[in-house]
């Protein structure tokens, strides 16, 4: 086989050959690679245009290909979930995405195909909840918000998300043990939220999820703190989440992340986005406050075994 052969297996199970041009330096110092079919088993033969590669040379020219049957079967799961947790119970399950999708494509891949999913599940459930968030949390949020995505996106070529995970991990679970350790506090409002907290949670997170996509854990541990009726919880969350989410989008598009073949991938996957939301707008109606929070605070805690345990097995892996 010539070292410039590469092979993909399409959805449809059709074995395509292509060749891999040399790669020639363009503008920024990113590289144009040439990708001819030059043979298919129905004997068609096609050119494909020339595809910047725009993240460092380490996404493959194709962004995010057609995916294989299995591929589709875990997307489908993944988003379902990811819909159900965020309508329902304000994420956790959510953060689970990219992980089960890294089991079929790079990593960075699977970030740039649920970006577009997120959004639109924050849309949903922005409108659904449209009467309950609580625009004081947000605008403490934002500040920090802001600027964790400014310096994300630009220590984004430089820094390991790995670490980064491991790091969000062991804040969530040390947060989790926090609170059970010192027992349920009922006398705690609002008014005893600590600013300053409030502002670094929301840095990291907006950091963490522009570098990692695991910027739901210091939220959602600043939000249990501000003692938030479950409605308004999911609200406020869903809201701050849209605001996050819409920056990402704009940083991922000017480093060339998406794709139209990435972008239509995502939108094959809406009808599965749209059954997790439905499943997680009726069990938030009808879980109790009590339990909600019970859940909140298992989620949060699962939320970061999760991301110590993938950031642990990818470092030493």
């Amino acid at each position: 086989k010539h070292p410039n052969m590469g092979t993909y297996r399409g959805l449809d199970g059709v074995l395509t050959v292509f060749s891999l041009g040399k790669a020639a330096r363009v503008g920024n110092g990113h590289k144009a690679v040439n990708m001819t079919k030059i043979k298919h088993t129905k004997s068609h033969f096609s050119i494909f245009s020339i595809y910047k590669d725009c993240f460092y040379n380490s996404i493959s020219p194709f962004k995010i290909p057609l995916m294989s049957i299995e591929a589709y079967l875990l997307a489908a799961i993944a988003v379902s979930l990811t819909g159900l947790s965020k309508s329902g119970f304000a994420g956790g399950l959510g953060i689970l995405g990219v992980p089960v999708l890294t089991l079929v494509m790079p990593a960075v891949e699977a970030a740039a195909l649920l970006l577009p999913i997120l959004v639109c599940i924050d849309v949903l459930s922005v409108w659904r909840y449209r009467a309950a968030w609580s625009t004081e949390v947000i605008l403490a949020l934002l500040p920090g918000a802001g600027i964790g995505i400014l310096l994300g996106a630009i220590g984004f070529a430089h820094l390991d998300p790995n670490v980064v995970k491991i790091g969000i991990g062991l804040m969530a679970l040390g947060f989790v043990a926090r609170i059970a350790l010192a027992g349920s506090n009922t006398n705690q409002t609002k008014n005893s939220v600590s600013r300053p907290g409030i502002f670094l949670a929301s840095l990291v997170s907006g950091f963490a999820g522009f570098v990692a996509h695991a910027g739901g854990p210091p939220i959602k541990a600043a939000l249990l703190t501000w003692k938030l009726e479950k409605t308004a919880f999911v609200a406020t969350n869903s809201v701050f989440f849209f605001i996050l989410n819409g920056a990402k989008v704009a940083g991922y598009a000017m480093l060339g992340l998406f794709s139209i073949s990435g972008l239509a991938a995502s939108a094959s996957l809406l009808p599965f986005v749209g059954l997790g939301v439905a499943v997680g707008f009726a069990l938030h109606n009808r879980i109790s406050q009590t339990h909600f929070t019970h859940l909140a605070y298992g989620l949060l805690a699962l939320a970061g075994v999760n991301l110590v345990i993938g950031g642990v097995s990818d470092v030493i892996g």
